[in-house]
């Protein structure tokens, strides 16, 4: 993968711990797409370049908004862009997601549909559940998937299935599993660079995982 993107817009009323927070957007929101980033990657990020305006009127203390550009460690770019103070039209709770590579580029609404078109020549997709060809003008073949996850919000039995599988796994044979608290220090290092990076005006590198695990905890957005 060469590039991804995840947008994030939603307006939600700033109130309890959020509204306190120095960093509201990036402390709730926008960590989980950082967690993201790395297990579509397959890459931990290597520096980050992060704008975070703070604007008046919002509620919160910190910013609502952030902007964030992180360069991975196997030379792909992330592109972070959220805010919780967007007027209207807002994105899924999950955001909207865009993956390009030599191959071609896939899309993700957040809501349900999944959008794959590939450059001529290159390898076909793997069969998915709904999956079926579209018509398309340009020279790329397009194949859309209506991915069902509306319907795995509404299934608590479906959400716990696959960590709780990954779970008996670990126990099974040892094997760490990918929410793991070490494995998550990695993301963590993403946030407290974004952060810093906010603070500074100017990119930031991302610690590695051993510098992050060796700190004391400051307490949460303080």
């Amino acid at each position: 993968m060469d590039r991804l993107e995840a947008r994030f817009s939603r307006g939600y009323p700033a109130g309890g711990f959020r509204a306190d927070l120095d960093q509201p957007l990036l402390r709730d929101m926008a960590v989980h797409a950082f967690d993201t980033s790395r297990r579509l990657t397959g890459s931990d990020a290597r520096s980050v370049y992060c704008d975070a305006p703070a604007r008046p009127g919002t509620g919160y203390r910190g910013p609502a908004e952030a902007t964030a550009l992180f360069t991975m460690l196997d030379g792909a770019r992330f592109l972070y862009q959220g805010s919780w103070s967007a007027p209207a039209m807002p994105t899924a709770w999950s955001g909207s997601w865009r993956a390009t590579g030599p191959h071609g580029t896939a899309t993700w609404n957040g809501a349900g549909t999944v959008r794959l078109a590939l450059v001529s020549g290159a390898p076909a997709p793997a069969p998915g559940a709904g999956a079926r060809p579209e018509p398309d003008p340009g020279a790329a073949g397009t194949v859309v998937a209506e991915a069902d996850d509306q319907g795995f919000d509404r299934d608590p039995i479906r959400q716990v299935t696959p960590p709780l599988d990954e779970f008996l796994d670990a126990l099974a044979t040892g094997a760490p599993g990918w929410g793991s608290a070490l494995n998550n220090l990695a993301t963590m290092a993403m946030l407290d660079a974004a952060i810093a990076s906010a603070r500074s005006g100017t990119p930031v590198a991302v610690a590695p995982v051993a510098e992050v695990a060796a700190r004391p905890s400051a307490g949460p957005g303080r």
